[in-house]
């Protein structure tokens, strides 16, 4: 099975190569590879063979690399319920079809129709991807015994520490910031919506930097690659200012134009960067909880082991460096699981 799956990953990325995606889909062989190398023993483990999968709303390469894992548990019929806005991760999926794959993709567009869809189907396993309101809507629909696998709202951030005695050094890191803003390429979450500057006095300075290099930098990324068509390509700046102490709520966001925007950015080329406290950035995230995906982290080898340390206890299953916010290894499990182990029943003798 590995073999078929991953021929059928490298012919749609070479069909694709031109596509904004090519890099990310590149990629993926190499993570089935590992992911089917670190598998359970069938001896120990058994797939579910009736599957329901309900792909990322906004993450082509999330969709695909969804669709493979769960062939990766062999199962006798996978059906699908997927965004018609998702038109890369649609054209896999039907390549998939064509091939001889066993899919059943949902027929509906009305998401009252899905919800019935998902629960007539019976599934053995659900693995659902979406808000979290999408996931506990299509729970509620299932029957008891099926085994329900969630993948719910994540949101990546970026924190940088800036000292004083180094102020020259942040313009360095404009442009790899910007990638990890900017060059959203259907990785779902990872995309650093926040960047937090932590510093005090003098060393907020080098806070501009980060500002105008990337109000600048924006301009290179607006175009297909980063915001669909459909949507408004425009970025702009905004200063936020909150009235309250500048070194904890005033940010600059650069974001699509928008008549409205939201305390955290999210998504294609959305982004706020906050000065603040190491403390702020803990206080915040500590009420949330659980709603971190992968962290971006510059700080001095001093405080690396600790500041790393606390953003895994607030949730965050991977630390990368500035520029590779979207771009993990073939050895991070999502969201801390791994992927196949999970979409199985242990099994044993007992004789």
């Amino acid at each position: 099975m590995i073999r078929v799956i991953v021929d059928a990953v490298r012919g749609f990325g070479e069909s694709n190569c031109r596509s904004e995606y090519s890099s990310a889909l590149s990629a993926i062989p190499e993570k089935l590879e590992y992911a089917w190398s670190q598998r359970p023993p069938i001896t120990e483990w058994v797939p579910f063979k009736q599957q329901l999968l309900v792909t990322p709303g906004n993450g082509s390469i999330s969709t695909i690399e969804a669709v493979c894992y769960q062939f990766l548990t062999n199962p006798e019929r996978l059906n699908i319920i997927s965004s018609r806005r998702d038109w890369l991760g649609q054209r896999f999926i039907e390549l998939l079809i064509e091939q001889g794959y066993p899919i059943t993709v949902c027929p509906f567009e009305k998401h009252e129709e899905k919800l019935k869809w998902a629960k007539s189907v019976d599934p053995d396993l659900a693995v659902l991807y979406g808000s979290d309101e999408t996931c506990k809507l299509y729970e509620q629909q299932l029957d008891l015994r099926t085994r329900v696998v969630k993948y719910g709202s994540k949101t990546s951030i970026g924190v940088h520490f800036i000292y004083p005695e180094q102020e020259d050094y942040v313009e360095r890191f404009v442009q790899e910031y910007a990638k990890d803003f900017f060059s959203y390429d259907g990785t779902g979450c990872l995309n650093t919506s926040v960047l937090y500057i932590v510093g005090s006095g003098s060393g907020l300075k080098s806070y501009r930097y980060f500002v105008e290099g990337l109000v600048s930098e924006r301009d290179c990324y607006i175009d297909k690659r980063t915001i669909p068509t459909n949507r408004v390509a425009q970025l702009s700046a905004k200063m936020v200012q909150s009235g309250v102490d500048f070194y904890q709520n005033q940010g600059v966001f650069l974001r699509e134009t928008t008549d409205s925007f939201d305390t955290i950015g999210s998504g294609n080329g959305t982004a706020v960067i906050v000065p603040c406290r190491f403390e702020d950035v803990l206080n915040e995230w500590e009420s949330r909880g659980r709603y971190l995906s992968s962290a971006t982290l510059f700080a001095t080898s001093n405080s690396f082991d600790y500041v790393s340390q606390r953003l895994f206890n607030l949730g965050v299953s991977r630390i990368a460096r500035p520029g590779s916010a979207q771009s993990p290894t073939k050895r991070w499990k999502h969201d801390g699981m791994s992927l196949i182990p999970v979409w199985g029943r242990e099994v044993g003798f007992d004789l």
